[in-house]
């Protein structure tokens, strides 16, 4: 069979002649064995590499445990893009899902070497394999990182099919429900009385104020968790038409997004329509609505100052389309 050369991680087993060469590293995932022409590339995966035996190529390599995999983040906002891309390098598979690619999916927070990006301050996030570690010192000395990352198989497709935070918490498709959007609409309902019992306590004690819009999100989250496990607040959005936003809340089992407004001066009826129609032509975009199809337009109109709560509900409704289920609600 030939002798074994030992190159890093990797064994190349040199075969008499005429025959291919097998490279044999160490794993991608769980027993699935991977296989990459590599005929141009060198035993550490950097440099160009040509084969004197052109008969028998391509060699090819089976990937078994422990391959390196590097990381670029390119940031959407012009403030983090002042500090360029952001890099890794040899990483291992347990690493690159947990540190990388499930913040990635959920549109949480990255951070790595001290530099944190948010979840919704991404423009691309690539995936790239190499044969063999490395020498990273060596590339962040010699200002090589994007050469060095370009040098090895691009394999974003393999671990990523969406925008940053479409994937749900659960790691499967959100399952709507006419029963868990019910229960929203039901909450909505009940907020007004909700808030108005929270004033009358006893030897009054200090109790929360529905001051502003913000204190409206603060106990529309307490309600919704009395129904719903995982309700994530102000969850970052991923950039759409040029920016990013936050959605106030997502459901991600249940598939549906809360905006929350609260009427006050100067914010009426058409000011308050218009807002919710921008937000809904947004979440009608697969790429912006994190998985979500129904969106709930909750409007807290404590001072009576819509003209007509019930034309308000109606339109928002009408808004519904195929991609998305729009349900206005006042209360």
């Amino acid at each position: 069979m030939g002798d074994l050369k030992d190159y890093g991680h990797a064994q190349i087993q040199q075969r008499p002649s005429g025959c291919a060469r097998t490279v044999r590293l160490a794993c991608v995932e769980l027993d699935v064995s991977v296989t990459r022409d590599v005929s141009t590339l060198s035993p550490t995966g950097l440099s160009p590499r040509t084969s004197g035996n052109t008969a028998c190529d391509p060699r090819r390599v089976v990937y078994t445990s422990g391959v390196p995999f590097h990381v670029v983040i390119w940031p959407a906002s012009s403030r983090e893009q002042a500090n360029r891309e952001l890099y890794a390098f040899d990483l291992d598979e347990s690493t690159l899902r947990e540190r990388f690619i499930r913040p990635y999916e959920q549109g949480e927070p990255i951070t790595w070497n001290g530099r944190a990006l948010d979840g919704g301050d991404i423009q691309y996030l690539r995936v790239s394999e190499t044969a063999a570690p490395v020498d990273e010192q060596e590339v962040l000395k010699g200002y090589r990182e994007y050469e060095v990352w370009e040098s090895g198989a691009n394999v974003t497709n393999n671990w990523i099919s969406g925008p940053p935070g479409t994937a749900p918490a659960s790691g499967d498709a959100a399952v709507a429900s006419p029963e868990m959007l019910d229960k929203v609409v039901h909450l909505c309902r009940r907020f007004d009385a909700v808030a108005r019992q929270l004033t009358r306590r006893r030897e009054s004690r200090p109790t929360i104020a529905i001051d502003d819009e913000y204190d409206v999100q603060d106990l529309m989250h307490a309600l919704l968790l009395v129904e719903f496990d995982d309700v994530r607040a102000e969850s970052w959005n991923p950039s759409y038409l040029g920016g990013s936003s936050r959605i106030d809340f997502l459901i991600p089992a249940a598939g549906i997004i809360v905006e929350v407004k609260k009427t006050r001066d100067k914010l009426g009826d058409r000011e308050i329509g218009n807002q919710l129609a921008e937000d809904v032509t947004r979440y009608s975009d697969p790429s912006a609505n994190r998985g979500a199809d129904q969106l709930v337009c909750f409007i807290y109109d404590p001072g009576r100052l819509l003209a007509n709560p019930r034309g308000l509900e109606s339109d928002l409704d009408a808004t519904s389309n195929e991609r998305l289920q729009v349900v206005g609600v006042v209360g």
